[in-house]
Order: structure tokens, then sequence, then C-alpha cells
């Protein structure tokens, strides 16, 4: 299983030759992004929430992802996992969020997640996976409740 990051600039033009699926993260103030054109295209999943890279929920209107998201990116990849030979996460720069739902996914799968934790990868040269989406995903494969996440009202 091939698995892949990009930015909201790089998903509009992708073209993949083989079966595959997005997982798209967008801002809280944003709309989501237009996705390349592609016949192959079997799924896409879109989800709205800020690039925040702390466990306290909802801080100054900016909303963090929730443990019911963790769990639709985990469903969604096991949705189609067999059918998918390609899994694209992408967020707004291709850095962060998408990279933290990359190495959880690979590392579900029993796929090499090292590279989304180097330099010299992805749209923008580099990852700096969110360990928030990292662990909401994992805890959303392994159907555990990640009671860290205070709503704050």
């Amino acid at each position: 299983m091939l698995i892949d990051v990009h930015s909201r600039q790089t998903i509009e033009i992708i073209d993949p030759d083989c079966p595959f699926i997005v997982i798209s993260i967008f801002d809280s103030r944003s709309y989501p992004p237009v996705i390349g054109k592609s016949t192959n295209c079997i799924g896409i999943l879109q989800l709205r929430f800020d690039d925040i890279c702390h466990d306290f929920g909802d801080i100054e209107g900016e909303i963090c992802i929730t443990p019911k998201q963790g769990k639709l990116i985990a469903d969604f990849v096991l949705t189609y996992k067999n059918r998918a030979e390609l899994i694209i996460c992408q967020c707004e720069a291709g850095i962060s969020r998408s990279a933290g739902a990359a190495a959880a996914i690979a590392d579900y799968l029993g796929e090499d997640s090292t590279r989304f934790y180097k330099n010299g990868c992805g749209p923008n040269g580099y990852f700096i996976p969110n360990k928030i989406v990292y662990w909401s995903v994992t805890d959303g494969f392994l159907g555990l409740k990640n009671d860290n996440f205070t709503q704050i009202t």
C-alpha cells in the first residue's frame, strides 16, 4: 500500500494511475480544496480541523481533531484498504496534519512510517507530524477512546 502526502496546492493537480483514496483536511476557517479530477479516485473523506499541537481541545477559535474524526479516518481507510493502491493524506501545507495521519495509517498497516519524520520529503521538503492527529487516528484504528480531549466551553 502506498501512502502519500499532499498540500492544498498539490492535491489540485494529482492524477494517479492507480485506484486511490483521499483524506482531505482543511482549516476551520477555510473551505474544502479542489481535488484533481481522476477516474481512479474511489473515495474522498473531507474533515475540518486546525493544526493544533496540544490536547486542550478547542482554544481561541481553533478546532482540534476529535476522537470521532480520528475514528472516521481509520474507518475510511479500513473500508477502502483492499481496493485502493494509494492513500493520499492532504492538509493545507502538507506538513503536519496530513503527515500525522499518514504516519498513523502506515504504522497500523505495517508500512514504513519513518519517511513522515524525515526532512527532504513532502510537498514542502519536510514533515512535522502532528502528534494529536497521529494519536487520534491510531486510537481510531485500535477502538480506543482518548479522554485527553477536554471540551472547553
